[in-house]
């Protein structure tokens, strides 16, 4: 998850609490594209409370707001290209779509979707 949820999930909190429940969710709170890039290739990051915890293979990537999340950035071919073989959907709240390059999201076959 990009960005902190007590900050960003403001609404319906019960069913991400239900949602959370069936998950692992990882949260990265350093998010300049450089710390993000690192992130990727090491497929670690480093939360504000220091401790270092490995992103592994994950299947999606949640956005769920325009003030949170977007900090390091548009996803470009360079982040997209460090992205898990494993990542299936990338979802994100607010307007538009220019957050991300879609035509290179499609030719690696991860699909994205607006939660707004």
């Amino acid at each position: 998850m990009l960005g902190d949820p007590a900050k960003t999930v403001r609404w319906r909190t019960s069913q991400f609490e239900q949602f959370a429940s069936n998950f692992t969710i990882k949260v990265n709170q350093d998010l300049t594209y450089s710390s993000f890039e690192t992130a990727l290739r090491e497929k670690k990051c480093a939360p504000t409370d220091g401790a270092n915890f490995r992103y592994g293979e994950f299947i999606a990537i949640m956005k769920p707001m325009v003030e949170y999340g977007a900090e390091f950035g548009r996803l470009d071919k360079k982040l997209i290209d460090l992205l898990p073989s494993s990542l299936k959907l990338i979802a994100a709240g607010g307007a538009g779509f220019d957050w991300a390059d879609h035509e290179e999201l499609g030719r690696k076959g991860n699909s994205s979707c607006d939660l707004s």
